[in-house]
């Protein structure tokens, strides 16, 4: 059995003795949480959205997407300075136009956090922008 397979049977397993709830945008109330926490909410995501996975070796991410909500996952790998962590981005309709909004968890180093955050909000910022062209 792949390590995925495997995880994904421990992530049913737990979502059907009610220890975790689906992928929300925002499962926790502040953006420090536990390196516990991060996992199960990456096993979440995996086990809902493997079949949108792509790992972004060069910048030490995997990404997900939930097509149906337009949200976006952005994990960081071991060799990401910021691990554990990641942030989300949803595409919604406010006032009439086309906005991301962006939150983000992290049980590792704040300020690479803070840069990766930064980083990813610059590209919410240019994806925004693209959809007001349109």
């Amino acid at each position: 059995m792949t390590t995925i397979a495997a995880r994904k049977l421990s992530v049913l397993a737990a979502l059907l003795s009610g220890a975790l709830l689906a992928a929300d945008y925002q499962p926790y109330e502040d953006a420090r949480i536990t390196v516990e926490q991060w996992q199960a909410y990456f096993d979440t995501v995996l086990l809902e959205f493997a079949d949108t996975m792509q790992e972004e070796a060069d910048v030490n991410l995997v990404l997900f997407h939930d097509e149906s909500t337009s949200t976006y996952f952005a994990f960081t790998t071991t060799a990401n300075p910021a691990h554990p962590a990641w942030v989300t981005r949803r595409v919604i309709e406010q006032d009439g136009e086309i906005a991301v909004e962006q939150i983000g968890y992290f049980a590792g180093d704040e300020a690479s956090f803070a840069d990766l955050f930064d980083a990813i909000s610059d590209l919410s910022a240019e994806m925004q922008k693209e959809f007001q062209r349109e």
